[in-house]
């Protein structure tokens, strides 16, 4: 498509605000859970897309712990949390087919139950100690 049959069909979407989106052909779905700007280890989980483009990371039964072999993931995720001062979040990054990692999103609430089966990692219980200390930290 050329930019200017582009233009016409977003001429045509109502709103004076256009987001586009970019499709990226990933392999692989990594959540990245992050306290206090450290990454908490043995708690990565993965999915990867099985039919058509669509995976999650979220009340997936599918999802997997994933095993990280560098410090790379580890560092980007520390690094985001700190741009987006997100003491406690769920970073979501997209490996593509070559090995790099891609923000996807950042998630700030999300059920856990599911990360700590497969992670076997008490990530409750660090949240909690982490906003029990910073209560602490208040007074």
């Amino acid at each position: 498509m050329s930019d200017e049959q582009l233009i016409e069909i977003l001429k045509t979407v109502p709103g004076k605000e256009i987001q586009i989106q970019e499709f990226i052909d990933y392999k692989m779905l990594i959540r990245v859970i992050v306290i206090n700007y450290k990454v908490v280890d043995n708690a990565y989980v993965y999915d990867i897309p099985d039919q058509g483009w669509k995976c999650s990371v979220c009340l997936n039964p599918k999802i997997k712990k994933y095993e990280s072999n560098s410090d790379e993931l580890k560092n980007i995720a520390e690094k985001t949390a700190k741009v987006f001062k997100a003491k406690v979040n769920f970073i979501d990054f997209f490996q593509d087919k070559q090995g790099k990692f891609i923000l996807n999103e950042i998630n700030t609430a999300c059920n856990l139950i599911r990360h700590e089966q497969v992670s076997g990692v008490a990530i409750h219980k660090l949240i909690g100690d982490f906003l029990i200390q910073e209560l602490k930290n208040l007074k």
